[in-house]
């Protein structure tokens, strides 16, 4: 009798043991669902660019993106060069994701017979949840290196070089608003005259408005802080002319297809910041469009899942 006592003061013993290490693991499993989670904002803008400069998306891990870009003649050409259609400008380029927050790319581009080699880094990426950050922040590095034309003699090849630094700052407000600040430093090796300088501040905007889940509406604005050299003397005169651009973004698949109205002809920023010599108001604009092409080499293994607004 004592020995079947005991086996049952064991038995709802052990029962009762794990009864309550279940009941701890229940509780623990229900504090973990609780407890905030992070949510990344993805899609803040559609393409890695806006029109002509680069937006805060990077191309995912491991993934190539296949950029061209082309920009027709000035619609005040008139209808005997089917208003700008029959000249035109283009760049095409590369870019690979290396990490989710670093890529790295190059292009060539007509204007100049420019190619243009980049890296950009993302260091803060909005979101909210476990950790409210406000908005997304990366850098943009590049080097232009001007291979057409004859150098003057005395000239150095060094001058052909040029440099472009950006921080680009954005925030995607609503499901279809989003908007970033862009400061811009252009060093230019070379000018063409001494009304020009080499080095230049800009500051642009971009904007993007979501119309349907594949189609969107873009603004592009910069404009040089810098004045240009009144004369030989280095005197502080006009302003820099600023690009304006408009772009629709539309979606289709694994491109982002962009049609872009400009008053710019170059399309990295040494070209289209400083270089810019058209106004809008005299329909010193020219029609384009971009194509982004994304090729996917495998999932990254840093690669994390994203909830989208």
């Amino acid at each position: 009798m004592k020995t079947l006592t005991l086996a049952l003061l064991a038995f709802f013993c052990i029962t009762g043991i794990s009864a309550q290490e279940d009941l701890l693991k229940l509780l623990d499993e229900e504090e973990k669902q609780d407890a905030p989670t992070t949510e990344y904002v993805a899609n803040t803008f559609k393409a890695v660019r806006i029109v002509n400069s680069h937006s805060v998306e990077l191309p995912a891990e491991r993934n190539l993106q296949f950029v061209i870009q082309h920009r027709f003649g000035r619609v005040d050409e008139g209808w005997r060069n089917f208003f700008g259609i029959d000249n035109a400008d283009m760049r095409i380029g590369l870019e690979y994701g290396i990490f989710p927050w670093w890529s790295a790319g190059f292009g060539r581009s007509s204007v100049g017979g420019t190619f243009d080699f980049y890296t950009r880094f993302k260091m803060l990426r909005q979101s909210k949840g476990a950790k409210n950050i406000p908005l997304s922040l990366a850098w943009y590095s590049n080097i232009g290196i001007s291979s057409k034309g004859e150098l003057p003699e005395g000239v150095e090849t060094a001058h052909r070089l040029s440099y472009a630094h950006q921080l680009l700052i954005a925030r995607k407000f609503t499901r279809n608003f989003s908007f970033q600040v862009m400061p811009t430093y252009v060093h230019l090796n070379l000018v063409d005259s001494a009304h020009f300088k080499n080095d230049i501040v800009a500051i642009g905007f971009g904007a993007r408005y979501l119309i349907t889940r594949s189609v969107s509406l873009n603004l592009e604005y910069f404009q040089p802080v810098t004045k240009k050299a009144a004369a030989l003397n280095k005197d502080e005169g006009e302003l820099y002319i600023g690009s304006i651009s408009f772009g629709i973004d539309i979606e289709t698949g694994g491109h982002v297809f962009q049609i872009t109205v400009t008053n710019s002809t170059g399309m990295i920023e040494q070209l289209y910041i400083p270089g810019n010599t058209a106004y809008w108001w005299d329909k010193e604009i020219r029609l384009g469009f971009n194509i982004n092409r994304n090729i996917t080499f495998g999932t990254g293994k840093w690669k994390k899942k994203d909830k989208a607004d």
